[in-house]
């Protein structure tokens, strides 16, 4: 299975720097529908986004280790184009797993080995969203 991990609009908030394997991500695309950010609650109940990831099936997303690592408080999947928009929806991880090679390295301060993990969020997917 072939994941995409890229960066699209609601990371950087402006169509003219999302771009997505060379084209603007308008949220239409496949890969655009399987990107999503994780993000985590401000003091004041606003969100925070600190990473992306690709869906890997109707509960489960693939990320980079350290992102869930570095961020040990609650987190959620956030479905959305903008931090800002008002239909974006957000659903609670539950689970985290890492790569076992990881767990090692994260201790010495090489994030860099074997950097992927997987976790699983409550609910399921919503529409238009879906794994590639």
């Amino acid at each position: 299975r072939i994941v995409h991990l890229c960066l699209p609009l609601f990371f950087y908030g402006s169509a003219a720097l999302a771009i997505v394997n060379g084209r603007l991500a308008d949220g239409l695309g496949p890969i655009d529908r399987s990107t999503v950010a994780l993000v985590k609650k401000n003091a004041d109940g606003s969100f925070r986004i600190f990473c992306s990831a690709s869906l890997y099936n109707e509960n489960t997303i693939v990320t980079a280790a350290h992102c869930l690592r570095k961020h040990p408080e609650e987190k959620f999947v956030f479905f959305g184009l903008s931090i800002q928009d008002p239909s974006a929806q957000t659903l609670r991880v539950t689970a985290e797993r890492f790569h076992e090679e990881n767990l090692v390295a994260f201790k010495n301060d090489d994030v860099d080995v074997k950097d992927i993990a997987v976790a699983r969020f409550e609910g399921k997917v919503p529409p238009p969203y879906r794994a590639m």
